[in-house]
């Protein structure tokens, strides 16, 4: 009879517990996925811009024309379309689209993503990875 009293099992001090941080985390999960859906279709319009062979031959304002649309046509708006940069070099041109999202979760507490993609048009193979520091 004495262990009966020692195993109570779970309160529901712990259970709601339980349920609190579960639904903390959901909540972060839903809030978050939409940044990196819009970076997926970030990535994709690079690897597009990367594979069209006429890349070398438009200037930098025809570029971030040609993804500002395709970022547009997905309904990508704000930061990240500005964040289009366009540097020329002897071996090609690099694009980098590097922006960070600040996502509000509960009251005052944010979420802060850091995206960097990068296009190098003479190795259109590596696009999308952050160019080594």
């Amino acid at each position: 009879m004495k262990n009966r009293k020692i195993q109570k099992g779970f309160v529901s001090l712990p259970v709601m517990y339980l349920i609190l941080s579960l639904a903390f985390f959901l909540l972060c999960a839903f809030k978050i996925t939409p940044a990196y859906i819009d970076d997926n279709i970030v990535k994709s319009a690079l690897i597009a811009l990367g594979n069209d062979p006429q890349i070398d031959t438009l200037s930098s304002r025809e570029i971030k024309t040609k993804m500002r649309e395709k970022l547009m046509r997905n309904s990508i708006r704000g930061e990240i379309p500005e964040a289009v940069k366009i540097v020329n070099s002897s071996k090609g041109k690099f694009v980098t689209v590097d922006y960070v999202v600040r996502i509000p979760v509960v009251a005052n507490i944010d979420v802060v993503v850091s995206f960097q993609n990068h296009l190098d048009t003479s190795n259109p193979a590596e696009c999308c990875k952050p160019a080594s520091e």
